[in-house]
């Protein structure tokens, strides 16, 4: 691997920093939330009571009751793991078509270039919003149809961004050392130039994991996401609207949520941007 790649030295920029521990520390306990949902929740978050709701934080329910008399922080945790779930395995699938189109036209070239370059470009020219609210109108909007309508959304960038590492890679020398040792085209590409790209997919999943939660926070505050009584924390925000007024905490904590994940994704991707960066 090149020097201007080392693991080391990215590693050493990387933790340099204040703001890379910070986001890594928030993804970790927003991580350990969303995985021991099960065990910190002290109510099932689907569990109603009707007789207690909209309650203000109590020792019995520490962030209060929504509407239907839930506990908020049972909702929380349990919204957290769909959120996650969601950006984490659509952030995967993206991760995935983009690598794979992008390493194809950077290596083959030719037509088949010309063939991924031009569908790349009418996806980026397609709103994407309105894209996603179409595909999930026609089909549904359950969640592997989400996930992969994020996906779909999204793999556009990673595809280019791959493409130029490919470009940039595909006629060093250690290159033509593995085509002069008789290694097939695919085996080169997978084994010895998509590496040299890993920095910049690992960056691109970063980004895409905040791109895909707050995606799929709005498609749940709209209606055409998460479903109830399933708690995810765009559904929450819209359940809270009417109710602003009433209790302003319910809208307050499902919106701080997405506000922290957002940004501490956005932070990691920005810091891993800058300890890869050979410059």
């Amino acid at each position: 691997m090149r020097g201007a790649r080392s693991p080391l030295k990215a590693s050493n920029r990387f933790w340099r920093g204040w703001t890379s521990k910070a986001a890594v520390s928030l993804i970790a306990v927003l991580a350990l939330g969303a995985l021991l949902a099960p065990y910190l929740a002290p109510y099932d978050p689907n569990a109603m009571d009707l007789m207690n709701t909209l309650a203000p934080p109590s020792r019995e329910h520490p962030l209060g009751t929504d509407q239907s008399g839930r506990d908020v922080l049972s909702r929380l945790l349990y919204g957290g793991r769909v959120s996650m779930l969601v950006g984490l395995a659509s952030m995967a699938a993206s991760i995935v078509i983009g690598s794979v189109l992008g390493a194809l036209a950077g290596y083959w070239g030719g037509w088949v270039d010309s063939l991924i370059s031009r569908a790349t470009d009418m996806m980026l020219s397609v709103p994407m919003f309105f894209f996603l609210l179409t595909v999930l109108s026609i089909l549904g909007s359950s969640m592997p149809i989400l996930v992969i309508a994020i996906a779909l959304s999204n793999w556009m960038q990673v595809a280019r961004m791959v493409r130029a590492e490919v470009l940039a890679n595909k006629n060093l020398a250690f290159v033509e050392s593995a085509t002069a040792l008789g290694l097939t085209r695919a085996r080169t590409l997978a084994r010895h130039i998509l590496p040299q790209s890993l920095p910049t997919i690992i960056v691109a999943a970063t980004l895409g994991i905040a791109y895909a939660i707050l995606t799929e926070s709005a498609l749940s505050y709209l209606g055409i996401g998460v479903t109830p009584p399933t708690p995810s924390w765009g559904n929450m925000l819209a359940d809270a609207r009417s109710y602003i007024w009433v209790s302003p905490l319910l809208t307050l904590w499902p919106g701080v949520m997405i506000f922290i994940t957002v940004l501490a994704f956005n932070a990691l991707g920005d810091t891993l941007r800058s300890a890869t960066d050979p410059t």
